[in-house]
């Protein structure tokens, strides 16, 4: 959590009702949504990916399984569709850029939301989307480290970005935390989650959070998920072991790390509150 963001003038007397996350593909979202769902009274805005994956599967289920690619794409379409539809409840696809105009259009809606924004250090990050490139067109789980990372990559419509075409995926992150900067300036209740510092204390940032913004908690007792999201046999001290930020730098060859650096850009780290490289 970024003990320095500011509370906006008069949050602190607001009722937040609500909460919208925002984070890059493989951030930790999904960690982050259950702590808050699960341990404080005010509820997501957000859409289950089951409201409408049965559909969404039906309708692409007579494509060829060795067309992945068009699979691919008319699933892209439909999500795009749904987004869409879904904009007035879930203010936008929690991966993509926040929906600026949209957001300020609603300042009824936005003045009761805490918006949270759920990051890694672009190394982790990095490392993480090439294991599980969700959302994308290409096959970054069969090249190399340094081939993948300075890879192009294709946005969606969902990801809200007016780039055509980024020239490496790293340059996507850096976009995305562009995007928060803007929502920031809006004067919203903002909080900057990094991944990395919540896994090593999680009822640390709850209690913080609620102190914060004054939130009612669900039950006396924390409740935090132990066991991973994605499905395997992961545990939290698993992942609290993985994510130490002290030795980010030791994981990659030293000009994948320049480069990663260089291309995300020592301002928006810092604007992250991550230590300088």
């Amino acid at each position: 959590m970024n003990e320095n963001a500011a509370i906006p003038a008069g949050a602190a007397a607001r009722a937040l009702e609500h909460f919208k996350i925002y984070g890059e593909r493989n951030c930790g979202t999904r960690f982050v949504s259950h702590l808050l769902k699960s341990n404080f009274e005010f509820t997501p805005r957000d859409a289950s990916n089951a409201d409408f994956a049965a559909e969404r599967e039906r309708l692409i289920e007579g494509l060829s399984e060795h067309e992945w690619l068009i699979k691919r794409i008319a699933s892209e379409r439909f999500n795009t569709v749904m987004n869409r539809a879904l904009m007035p409840k879930t203010m936008g696809w929690k991966h993509g850029c926040p929906q600026i105009e949209f957001l300020k259009s609603v300042p009824n809606r936005t003045s009761r939301t805490l918006f949270v924004i759920v990051v890694k250090h672009p190394v982790f990050w990095a490392l993480s989307f090439q294991k599980r490139p969700y959302e994308s067109y290409f096959r970054y789980t069969s090249m190399s480290f340094s081939d993948y990372i300075r890879h192009v990559f294709i946005p969606t419509e969902r990801d809200n970005v007016s780039e055509v075409i980024f020239e490496s995926t790293i340059a996507l992150y850096a976009a995305k935390i562009d995007g928060y900067r803007r929502l920031a300036d809006m004067g919203v209740a903002l909080e900057i989650v990094r991944y990395e510092e919540i896994l090593q204390d999680p009822p640390g940032f709850l209690d913080r959070l609620g102190d914060k913004y004054s939130l009612a908690r669900r039950r006396k007792r924390d409740i935090i998920r132990e066991h991973s999201t994605k499905g395997d046999d992961k545990t939290l001290a698993d992942y609290q072991e993985k994510y130490r930020l002290e030795r980010v730098k030791d994981l990659l060859d030293p000009d994948d790390y320049d480069f990663i650096i260089a291309t995300f850009g020592k301002d928006r780290l810092a604007w992250l509150g991550y230590p300088e490289p």
